[in-house]
């Protein structure tokens, strides 16, 4: 089996188990080999934790097990850890787009690893952290015929064409995806779990695998440019 060279740190079960369905075999066909392990502390519940400090150990954990690696990140914007590197000015900068802002988060962040991480320990630049706007959730939503199929296929009472055509009205009132947005009611998971059995954190991260099964990367890419962005990064590293 080829050793990994490739590390993407994920906030959750549903983004480690799902994300390989839509990513593994794209990067394989530019010489990676990804794995996506759940930020956590050894010994403990892997997930939900977004703590700084447990990122790092992670990352220095990656580095020192599969040398010469890669390592990313796959966290939501949507709640993230104002304690973090660069989250509480972003946050504040309220004349920046979404993606200005995060740009400004993933560059806080690459520097501060670069400065808290030996480089005998991470080659230097090999840190390229991701925040997703908003949600992972957002991927799901640029499949809207997908989704509404996965979400309805065990439950008789909600019609695909139907939950299709309501998850393509949300998404018609913005300009991406990625700007389905970060209040508490109005959050892309929130959005789906009003119309659908979708609750993250339960059942999602096979909801989240049907649909990346079914669906193009290129559609994903197409709705949601910070993550095309982020996935181009990653498909012309040097070896």
């Amino acid at each position: 089996m080829p050793k990994p060279n490739l590390v993407i740190i994920t906030e959750g079960q549903t983004e480690t188990r799902a994300l390989p369905e839509l990513l593994a075999a794209h990067l394989r066909s530019f010489g990676w080999e990804p794995i996506f392990p759940t930020i956590g502390r050894p010994g403990a519940a892997k997930g939900g934790s977004k703590n700084f400090e447990i990122l790092l150990d992670n990352i220095k954990f990656s580095a020192l097990q599969h040398r010469a690696c890669y390592i990313s990140t796959f966290f939501d914007y949507y709640g993230l850890n104002i304690a973090w590197p660069g989250v509480s000015e972003a946050k504040a900068a309220s004349n920046a787009n979404y993606r200005q802002r995060l740009v400004s988060i993933e560059d806080r962040l690459a520097k501060e690893v670069e400065e808290r991480i030996s480089r005998n320990v991470l080659w230097h630049g090999h840190f390229i952290p991701h925040i997703q706007p908003h949600e992972f959730e957002a991927l799901l939503l640029s499949l809207p015929d997908e989704t509404a199929f996965a979400l309805s296929s065990s439950h008789p009472d909600v019609s695909v064409d139907d939950l299709a055509g309501k998850l393509k009205n949300i998404v018609a009132n913005f300009n991406s995806c990625e700007e389905i947005n970060d209040s508490y009611d109005t959050a892309p998971s929130r959005r789906l779990a009003s119309l659908t059995p979708y609750r993250k954190g339960k059942s999602s991260g096979a909801h989240a695998w049907q649909i990346f099964q079914r669906g193009k990367l290129e559609s994903v890419r197409q709705a949601c440019p910070h993550f095309s962005a982020w996935l181009s990064k990653l498909e012309g590293l040097e070896k």
